[in-house]
């Protein structure tokens, strides 16, 4: 096919896509706005006049105490947080909806029970997990730095950990709907929750019952895009959901990198073979619906994908289905192998049974978390060394892990210490930082309609840059998941991490250059080069 008539093609259908997705997301905006009428709250909550706050860089004090002017931002050192206002006071409307009261702002998160931490810390180290007192210590010191920062008009955000009934690792394969539904009941008439941030905790199943009871949640597990505009305005992700991890995935490797060899595979015999792609994913609907989106832009790219396998998340015998799964790639002349929707415990199970297979292919990870968390080095240290060579991902690099604004908070509300810091402190920081940019940018009539169209405001949330640590997030109607830009980025064994100072390090290809959702018809191309330091 002619090399232009190529390119035309692939720029309108990208063009076409980004076009459907824009109107879904306005569409679902003004479906909000329509069944919110003037005046009311959701659930019933009736709304009374509030005094307004100042408009965003009016010069003078913040509630932090800090100096306002255009462009500054009300977390001081933040690339995140909204633009400052001076501090408020007045009317700011009392119990605007639930969860809110004149002076309070709850926010629940579900504890594991001792038998599930059991079972996660027999997949992954407690080293790079966490246990629940350091989940809580962490988000409560969060929540206290921003308590004092941002403006909350005259309220406070109030953490409440309860204990869960509902079994968050059933949960995940799709089972355990009953007590995922007990628990998000709970958390709404028994602690009154307005937002809910139970991060590891909770689950698809939880996720979709928070909704159900018009309670705002930050689900660990990226979605797709649908999926949000489903539940708006009840859902949120720092990103990036699914839809835009399978339309980067299809970028790399269904344009740049297809119709030609594996280059990255661990031996000789693939690297000389042109690319064939295999997908793996978790069996639960979420993940099964965000690798069938993925399937359907490599195909739709032109790639060649010869198997799509979903594997039950069973901690007894994960290593056992896995093993079939990894015979079946080899027997299909699979020569990269994608996890889509990719955990941390996935792929290394998947690894070992490759190794033990003799099978050394490219492995590419699509993360099914959010902020990065799959891609923290803790967690790729885990993988076998003779397979992790071969990965290949796309994300934002860790910077060094002093120098992080997450880290930085932390220190400040813990005497300058990072005792007690959860090891996944990301997402926490992520997901609060997102919730109180809501908050803030909702106004004093709070509810959660407010909420979404705070954040869709981008005059009060302006878009960051590409070097914080999150990357940029970008605001506007509609934005459910404000993640703007990402690096190709590939494991090095060898080299010593700035996260932490250890050997094993992502390291950025083709220099470092970002690339953004919004404009992937016009950064790939089938000639694209993907240049890695290893490569």
């Amino acid at each position: 096919m002619n090399s232009t008539k190529t390119r035309r093609t692939f720029v309108e259908r990208r063009r076409l896509q980004r076009r459907i997705a824009a109107v879904s997301l306005l569409a679902a905006f003004a479906l909000l706005l329509l069944l919110t009428p003037t005046g009311a709250g959701k659930d019933g909550y009736t709304s009374i006049a509030v005094t307004p706050p100042a408009a965003p860089g009016t010069p003078g004090t913040t509630a932090g105490g800090n100096p306002c002017a255009p462009g500054v931002r009300q977390l001081p050192g933040s690339a995140y947080s909204p633009l400052c206002i001076p501090a408020w006071h007045g009317i700011n409307g009392g119990s605007t909806s639930i969860g809110v009261t004149p002076t309070t702002i709850t926010v629940t998160y579900r504890q594991a029970s001792s038998t599930q931490i059991e079972d996660l810390y027999s997949l992954l180290p407690k080293s790079v997990v966490g246990t629940n007192e350091n989940i809580i210590q962490t988000l409560q010191t969060y929540v206290n730095e921003f308590n004092k920062s941002f403006d909350l008009y005259g309220r406070k955000v109030v953490l409440k950990p309860y204990q869960g009934q509902g079994d968050f690792i059933s949960e995940e394969t799709g089972s355990g709907q009953a007590g995922a539904q007990a628990d998000a009941e709970k958390a709404r008439s028994e602690y009154g929750a307005f937002a809910d941030v139970s991060m590891f905790d909770a689950s698809p199943p939880y996720t979709q019952a928070l909704a159900s009871q018009h309670v705002i949640s930050f689900p660990i597990n990226l979605g797709a895009e649908q999926t949000y505009q489903q539940n708006a305005p009840y859902e949120y992700t720092p990103g990036p959901d699914c839809s835009k991890g399978a339309a980067a995935t299809s970028a790399i490797l269904g344009q740049a990198l297809n119709n030609q060899p594996a280059m990255y595979a661990g031996s000789a015999d693939l690297r000389s073979k042109q690319r064939v792609y295999g997908i793996i994913t978790t069996a639960n609907t979420l993940f099964i619906q965000c690798a069938n989106i993925l399937d359907h832009e490599l195909i739709a790219d032109g790639a060649r994908v010869a198997v799509n396998q979903s594997v039950t998340f069973n901690p007894t015998d994960y290593a056992g289905e896995l093993s079939t799964d990894m015979a079946k790639m080899k027997q299909a002349g699979v020569t990269t192998v994608i996890c889509s929707s990719c955990d941390p415990i996935t792929p290394g199970f998947a690894m070992g049974q490759a190794t033990n297979q003799g099978y050394f292919p490219e492995w590419f990870l699509e993360p099914a978390f959010a902020a990065d968390i799959t891609l923290l080095p803790p967690f790729l240290r885990l993988f076998p060394g003779n397979q992790s060579s071969s990965v290949l991902t796309f994300g934002i690099t860790p910077g060094p892990r002093s120098e992080q604004e997450a880290v930085k908070v932390y220190e400040a509300g813990n005497n300058g210490s990072t005792d007690g810091l959860m090891p996944t402190y990301n997402f926490a920081y992520s997901t609060l930082m997102m919730l109180f940019d809501g908050l803030q940018a909702a106004g004093p009539d709070l509810n959660p309609a407010t909420f979404a169209q705070g954040l869709a405001n981008s005059s009060v949330l302006p878009a960051s840059g590409p070097t914080a640590s999150f990357g940029a997030w970008n605001f506007g109607p509609g934005t459910f998941d404000p993640a703007s830009n990402f690096q190709i980025l590939q494991w090095n064994n060898n080299q010593t991490s700035v996260f932490d100072g250890k050997p094993g390090s992502l390291t950025a290809c083709n220099g470092g250059t970002n690339y953004y959702y919004s404009e992937l018809d016009l950064e790939f191309t089938p000639s694209t080069a993907v240049t890695c330091p290893s490569g």
